[in-house]
């Protein structure tokens, strides 16, 4: 199955994941999606497969397949790199990964890495 996402390039297919659109329509508010009614001539940006192991994530963000053990944490990944799509077909758009609180009426933000310990900093 093939789904939309506006302000993506291309779509994500979703190849023996059932359940999946229901996750991220749970999670996805107000970011409005679609499975088109008929095929769509653009290849897909993104594929989230069910495996015999769990579900397989192949995307340009990622070096090779992220493997995920269960639907919920596969959708996570796919939702985290559906964000990466976007701003990267918006120019305007800047994305920051990091981690913030607010301090004395202030913001104060931690950028990093992936797991370089934003949150616990922040907690």
């Amino acid at each position: 199955m093939l789904v939309e996402f506006k302000g993506v390039s291309g779509p994500v297919e979703l190849a023996g994941c059932d359940g999946a659109v229901d996750r991220i329509g749970a999670v996805l508010r107000g970011w409005r999606f679609e499975v088109p009614a008929a095929d769509v001539a653009v290849p897909p940006l993104m594929t989230l497969r069910k495996t015999a192991g769990g579900y397989d994530l192949e995307s340009p963000w990622q070096k090779k397949p992220l493997h995920h053990g269960d639907l919920t944490d596969a959708v996570c990944s796919l939702i985290v790199d559906l964000v990466k799509a976007f701003i990267a077909n918006d120019t305007s758009l800047l994305c920051l990964h990091c981690a913030a609180v607010s301090m004395a009426g202030r913001l104060v933000v931690f950028p990093n890495d992936y797991k370089a310990g934003k949150s616990v900093l922040a907690a």
